[in-house]
């Protein structure tokens, strides 16, 4: 299983499923990596070395979309009930 893709017979046949139980409201596309403007000093093999720190922020794509996408160029797809 690849994320909420699971692999069919062959490639083309990749269908999103979203599993019961799930509450998946978005999946993630990309990732922004924000810095916060300080670096602790810390020492690596004996040389202090500046640890640059940032927030990761995952951006996503709304489920509804996904499905409006997949309806609209007719892609077999399934939701749980």
């Amino acid at each position: 299983m690849l994320g909420n893709v699971e692999p069919r017979a062959s490639r083309t046949e990749w269908r999103p499923c979203i599993r019961h139980g799930w509450s998946c409201v978005g999946i993630q596309v990309r990732t922004h990596h924000l810095p916060l403007g300080f670096q602790p000093e810390i020492t690596d093999q004996g040389r202090k070395v500046a640890e640059h720190q940032f927030l990761n922020v995952g951006i996503a794509v709304y489920v509804s979309e996904i499905i409006t996408l997949l309806e609209k160029y007719k892609i077999k797809h399934d939701l749980a009930p």
